[in-house]
C-alpha cells in the first residue's frame, strides 16, 4: 500500500487515512460553527468519508502493480486510457 509519509517527514499514513482525518476535522469544524443548528444526520458524512478513504486505499493498492518510472510506460498508459473512452 502506498504510504503518504514514506520520506519520514510526516506520519506514515495512507492517502485514505489522511482523507478520513481531514474529513473528520472538517465535520468537527462544521459542528463548532453551526453549534445548535448542526443536525445529527450530518454526522453521516463521517461514514461516507470513511468509505471514500477505504476506496482510495483500495485503488492505490490495485494500481500499485503498474510501473510508470519511464516516460514511455507513462505515455502508453495515457494512450490506453484515451482509447478506452
Amino acid at each position: 500500500m502506498s504510504q503518504a509519509g514514506e520520506s519520514g517527514l510526516v506520519a506514515a499514513l495512507t492517502i485514505g487515512e489522511y482523507t478520513y482525518i481531514m474529513n473528520g476535522l472538517l465535520v468537527l469544524l462544521q459542528i463548532l460553527i453551526l453549534r445548535k443548528k448542526f443536525e445529527l444526520v450530518q454526522s453521516l458524512q463521517l461514514v461516507i468519508g470513511f468509505v471514500f478513504g477505504y476506496f482510495l486505499d483500495l485503488n492505490m493498492s490495485v494500481t500499485s502493480m503498474f510501473d510508470y518510472s519511464t516516460i514511455w510506460s507513462h505515455l502508453a498508459y495515457r494512450w490506453k486510457s484515451v482509447a478506452v473512452r
